[in-house]
């Protein structure tokens, strides 16, 4: 029996009191679920509820920017920080399967880095 499972897990980017634009990349290694025998399909992703955009290598990169206010520029506040929804899908091929803490780990690597010039 197969059987379709999908579901969406979250990492927030908390920019609160930063005083400087980023760029950050968040690479999703999928490799335990894959070596327990679960084949997951990262599918998508969303920044704080926007549309859902394809994902390429489960790699996701973006930038936030500070905003200038009568010509200086803002630290970032709670209302900048990146709400990052990733979403996934799976196909069960056995009909009650047994899992261990290791094979429901996704590893998550996040680079956060100052924004430099044009770069």
């Amino acid at each position: 029996m197969h059987q379709i499972v999908i579901g969406y897990f979250e990492i927030i980017l908390d920019l609160s009191n930063t005083e400087v634009s980023i760029d950050y990349k968040l690479e999703i290694d999928t490799s335990i679920l894959e070596k327990n025998g679960i084949n997951l399909q990262i599918t998508g992703y969303s920044i704080n509820d926007g549309a859902i955009n394809t994902i390429e290598n489960n790699t996701i990169s973006g930038e936030k920017i500070l905003k200038e206010v009568n010509g200086e520029t803002t630290k970032f506040t709670a209302e900048d920080n990146c709400n990052i929804k990733i979403y996934w899908s799976w196909t069960a091929e056995i009909e009650n399967p047994e899992f261990t803490a290791e094979s429901l780990k996704i590893t998550v690597n996040a680079i956060v880095k100052q924004k430099l010039g044009d770069e």
